[in-house]
């Protein structure tokens, strides 16, 4: 496992990581496939975890705009609800429910 890839695990996000390294992070966090986040799958068990890397990436510093493109042509504003709803599940879950143990 890369030092980004474990450093999402851990909840802490490098300097500068790429959307890529993000997503990777994400999606083999939750045995997913990169295609599978970015894809139109609805399902509460990929969009979840698309959630979780729509905020990982905002706190990345990325624009709402690059990260709707790189997510499959997403608006904005879908970027942005996503984003709280991951971070309303942060506030109301235990850290150790949602893996975030430093």
């Amino acid at each position: 496992m890369s030092r980004t890839v474990l450093s999402l695990w851990k909840g802490r996000i490098p300097v500068r990581p790429t959307m890529l390294n993000i997503i990777e992070a994400v999606a083999e966090r939750h045995d997913l496939t990169v295609e599978e986040i970015r894809g139109p799958d609805r399902s509460p068990y990929v969009s979840r975890p698309r959630q979780e890397a729509m905020w990982r990436m905002i706190k990345a510093g990325k624009s709402l705009t690059q990260i709707g493109r790189f997510l499959g042509g997403r608006g904005h504003t879908t970027i942005l609800k996503g984003a709280r709803a991951h971070e309303g599940r942060m506030s109301a879950a235990p850290v150790e429910a949602i893996g975030e143990v430093g």
